[in-house]
């Protein structure tokens, strides 16, 4: 019976969860619980266990495998070793982490090039959305942009947003002249949100 019982960290009760990281000591345990997806309060606990640390391994280890998003990002930005900064850009399961460890890359072709990655993967789309402006290849950045508005399947928010980060009158064009059925959704008309561009950037 005694291994059904729950540590303290993983309680219901944000106070109890609190005071049970406060007891633990051990630095590699911490990161461990910063990771750990059942922790329900992970965000307050994993910020707290990432104020704690300076350890670059087991920042990093949070910084690719946090419990939640906002956790990992803030570990990564307490990294400043080169190596591991670079691992954390490419392995890390958010792209929150992902950026802010690539923003502290020396190399800033290699941050480039850690952004570019980003933007090409089709399965994070607030990533891409993110990454976008940081481009310094505008082609890829406006393709970007241009995914996000076509894919039916994206938030309409961001796929307005994405509309109106185009510079090109012509990618634009088509999807002011788009089908209903791919272009209305929940009431919104991208179709209008593109004509609108077109309007300010003919304005500009």
């Amino acid at each position: 019976m005694l291994g059904l019982v729950k540590p303290g960290w993983q309680s219901n009760n944000e106070s109890k969860a609190v005071r049970a990281v406060e007891r633990v000591t051990n630095e590699e345990t911490l990161a461990q619980i910063a990771c750990d997806e059942k922790v329900i309060h992970r965000l307050k606990v994993g910020m707290m266990i990432v104020a704690k640390l300076a350890d670059q391994s087991l920042l990093a280890e949070i910084a690719k495998n946090g419990g939640e998003s906002v956790v990992s990002k803030a570990a990564a930005e307490k990294l400043v070793e080169q190596e591991v900064l670079l691992d954390v850009a490419k392995n890390s399961r958010y792209s929150s982490a992902k950026i802010a460890a690539a923003e502290k890359l020396a190399d800033k072709s290699l941050t480039q090039e850690m952004y570019a990655n980003i933007a090409r993967d089709m399965t994070d789309i607030y990533g891409q959305l993110e990454v976008a402006p940081k481009l310094e290849d505008t082609k890829l950045a406006q393709d970007t942009y241009d995914m996000l508005a076509k894919n039916k399947f994206v938030d309409v928010k961001v796929r307005a947003k994405a509309i109106m980060s185009l510079t090109s009158v012509k990618k634009l064009t088509k999807i002011s002249e788009g089908s209903e059925k791919k272009y209305v959704v929940d009431d919104v008309d991208l179709r209008e949100v593109a004509r609108d561009k077109i309007k300010e950037l003919s304005q500009a």
